[in-house]
């Protein structure tokens, strides 16, 4: 994906997230629906599996689900014994989502990550990104530089450790000159890969980051 490509999608904008995560709500509220999980739940398994093994202090560490959606990546964390978890979204419908489907002992909160003023937003030791980048660069192509800056340098103030970040639009050297010299690679992990027009490539790239001092 490159910034020639055509213009913002819909899927970009606000409106979108809003009236998708209200039908959610709908219907869970109705039928009892979780909703959507994005990039499937192997991605998601993997996601959480791989917190587990690099994170034991379970009851001490503090993770932040930046762009928490429905609220699956929180769920599943506390099912794996998590304490200290905050979710946020920009998208008020997604907050209101999750907090309906988790419960009040949870955190959450309705920020943008590309505003000027997070202040209001705590420090954590993880982060956790499962698309919510993919989501921000699918604005105007003349709005992408700027809102992957805006982005970046939030969550290098927020997040003191780790960041494990998922895409499905960025190769591994785009996600890593996005985020250098702020952060560097840690460990990729491995994900499925599939064969197109005889060339071999990852459908998902699963990195973890390492904020830098």
């Amino acid at each position: 994906m490159s910034s020639e490509e055509e213009d913002e999608s819909i899927i970009g904008t606000k409106e979108y997230w809003d009236t998708l995560y209200e039908g959610e709500l709908n219907n869970f509220n109705e039928f009892g629906d979780e909703g959507e999980i994005w990039f499937g739940k192997s991605i998601l398994a993997k996601l959480i599996d791989t917190i587990c093994q690099l994170v034991p202090n379970k009851e001490t560490t503090t993770i932040l689900d930046i762009g928490t959606g429905n609220g699956h990546v929180i769920q599943r964390l506390l099912r794996r014994g998590f304490v200290h978890l905050t979710g946020i979204d920009y998208s008020e419908k997604s907050i209101e989502l999750a907090r309906t489907q988790i419960g009040s002992n949870i955190k959450f909160q309705a920020i943008d990550m590309t505003a000027s003023d997070t202040s209001s937003l705590n420090h954590f030791d993880i982060g956790i990104d499962k698309g919510t980048l993919d989501a921000i660069l699918l604005c105007s192509s003349d709005q992408r530089k700027l809102k992957c800056e805006a982005y970046v340098d939030t969550v290098y103030r927020h997040i003191k450790n780790l960041l494990f970040l998922i895409s499905c639009n960025w190769t591994r050297n785009e996600l890593l000159e996005f985020f250098q010299p702020k952060f560097s690679l840690e460990r990729e992990i491995e994900t499925p890969t599939m064969l197109f027009g005889g060339q071999q490539g990852k459908t998902v790239t699963f990195l973890i980051l390492k904020r830098n001092d």
